[in-house]
């Protein structure tokens, strides 16, 4: 943990439409933190990313590059979840199922000679008791809950690839379909992550 600061460069993406999903819950939720009120310190940037495995590299190295964040959290959907998952770790191999564009990583891996599970330094437990405590006191029906496997696609090809550059810095939340919690359900996780977040790794002191 680090001393408190001016501002925090906090990231967030979200993906855009594929296959069984025409219009993606994770940047609806992402996109809607623009109307949340943020605390003043917390430097916004959001990006949606393409279901495609080449510019998902591409572009989340060139985020680490030039963004520099302080905080990286990404955001993708999963139908079958129930709950708002954070994700405590993802995985380097396996990556069989085709993108868009009908592709794969070469190989199935994410990084050449990286380790097999890479596991986020932030405490998800304690993030997800701060998210369920806002929904309790707010009477929202929404539940974050933690999660070991987040799948072998675009998401957790996304994580790790974050996770090699920071595992400190990087989260990864999956949002369910919108039949189970609302858009605005979601954001206000999304909100409540963060400074948590940034309260772990900062001693922010956000509220």
């Amino acid at each position: 943990m680090t001393e408190p600061r001016d501002s925090y460069k906090v990231v967030l993406t979200g993906f855009g439409p594929f296959q069984g999903v025409p219009v993606n819950e994770s940047w609806r939720a992402v996109s809607g933190l623009w109307d949340e009120k943020l605390p003043e310190q917390i430097k916004l940037v959001t990006r949606e990313l393409p279901v495609i495995y080449e510019i998902v590299r591409e572009q989340v190295e060139n985020i680490w590059a030039t963004e520099k964040p302080d905080l990286m959290i990404h955001v993708g959907v999963s139908k079958r979840d129930t709950q708002i998952s954070i994700e405590k770790q993802s995985f380097n191999t396996t990556y069989e199922l085709s993108d868009i564009n009908n592709r794969c990583p070469s190989s199935g891996c994410c990084l050449e000679g990286a380790e097999d599970t890479l596991a986020t330094g932030l405490n998800v437990e304690k993030l997800c008791e701060f998210s369920n405590k806002i929904f309790s006191e707010l009477k929202l029906k929404a539940y974050c809950g933690q999660s070991v496997d987040p799948g072998r696609y675009l998401c957790a090809y996304t994580y790790f690839l974050s996770l090699s550059k920071d595992r400190n810095k990087s989260l990864f939340v999956h949002v369910p379909a919108e039949e189970t919690f609302s858009i605005r359900e979601m954001t206000i996780a999304l909100r409540s992550i963060i400074i948590q977040a940034l309260n772990q790794l900062y001693n922010a002191n956000l509220a």
